[in-house]
């Protein structure tokens, strides 16, 4: 018996197993239909559009053949088909910088020996870098293509990122194949920028920095004084500390020990080294000028008697509020004495009448 009739034999037996089965469990199968016949649309519509793998036992020669198409013949030989395929043999390029990036990509096609080849770059937006057989943007004149692999000539750091490789085969029962291919540009450090003080007063904290930001990867720092490296493996002896990932040295409070030369050193593994130059830190004591005091102190006496004068001049003329207040306060007190008494004169008016009769008797005397 072929392969092809044992096949059709299997599934005329499982035919009739399905109709006696339908025959014995009919009601059953109504209600279920009735009530969950939404589900069982889905599940029937999934095998139908499903790729199925349909695996073909030749007894002759004993061999397996499996096949990944749903449009295959049943009668007769099966066909293989092909579809385009995508395939890298290196999906991580690390190369170093001003050296060249070889992005592999390969791809096979069933039917298409002239398919269209893509290269893009992933990003925030996704931009062309070989379009319509041509190299887009800044790839226009340093990038090459052979088959679909992609060359960059002088790799940079801006060239770090994930390209994607894509092969599109119209004649092909698939007519699409991608790849990502990722690229890394490591870059070996670069001379840091340094900041030392000058000078620092003895007994304050102290803060200098140091900062690499073109090395690629990320470069660990470390600090040297009159080139000898400084070191916190004894931390209860020093008064500093410092943080390889960030370069920051922190003193808590300088003394003339620490005056001297400091530099900084960054390193990633990637090319040489790189230090910053050696720049001098000077540590002044805090001393006191006889000359000095003698000017300050006079300054300041004489700032206080100038105050206290203004104080008197003030108090004396009324210009301050106390005072004024408290003529306003009497001044309201002498109304009101007015206003309850104003057949008795006061003092002042008695003085004032008394004045002007001594003044007209004299008047009198002088003309008789």
């Amino acid at each position: 018996m072929t392969p092809v009739a044992a096949y059709d034999v299997g599934i005329l037996h499982y035919r009739d197993l399905l109709s006696w089965f339908l025959i014995l469990n009919w009601g059953v199968l109504n209600w279920f239909l009735t009530h969950y016949w939404y589900w069982i649309y889905q599940i029937l519509w999934e095998l139908f559009t499903l790729h199925w793998d349909l695996v073909l036992h030749w007894q002759s020669n004993r061999h397996y053949r499996v096949l990944h198409n749903t449009d295959v013949q049943i009668w007769g030989e099966v066909p293989c088909a092909i579809s385009v395929t995508v395939t890298t043999s290196k999906s991580k390029v690390v190369v170093h910088e001003n050296s060249n990036a070889v992005l592999p990509c390969e791809f096979k096609t069933e039917k298409d020996h002239n398919p269209r080849i893509e290269w893009k770059k992933k990003g925030k937006e996704v931009s062309y870098v070989y379009f319509e057989g041509k190299f887009r943007g800044s790839f226009k004149d340093r990038a090459s293509i052979d088959g679909a692999t992609l060359t960059l000539r002088g790799a940079t750091p801006k060239d770090s990122g994930v390209y994607r490789c894509e092969v599109s085969a119209p004649l092909d029962h698939v007519i699409l194949g991608e790849i990502n291919v990722t690229l890394t540009v490591l870059v070996p450090p670069h001379t840091p920028a340094c900041t030392v003080p000058a000078t620092a007063m003895s007994g304050t904290a102290v803060e200098m920095s140091c900062k690499d930001k073109h090395s690629d990867p990320a470069p660990t720092y470390s600090w040297y004084k009159d080139n000898k490296p400084l070191s916190t493996s004894h931390p209860s002896d020093i008064n500093y500390s410092f943080d390889p990932k960030t370069g920051t040295l922190k003193f808590k409070s300088v003394s003339k020990a620490d005056a001297g030369q400091y530099r900084c050193e960054a390193s990633n593994g990637i090319g040489a080294p790189k230090s910053c130059p050696g720049q001098t830190m000077k540590i002044t004591e805090f001393q006191l000028n006889l000359t000095l005091v003698s000017v300050v102190g006079a300054g300041g006496a004489l700032f206080i008697l100038l105050c206290c004068l203004g104080i008197c001049l003030c108090y004396r003329r009324g210009c301050c509020c106390c005072c004024r207040r408290r003529r306003k306060e009497m001044q309201k007190e002498r109304r009101n004495k007015t206003n309850h008494n104003p057949t008795v004169d006061t003092v002042e008016d008695c003085e004032e009448k008394a004045s002007g009769d001594h003044a007209g008797s004299t008047e009198n005397r002088i003309t008789s």
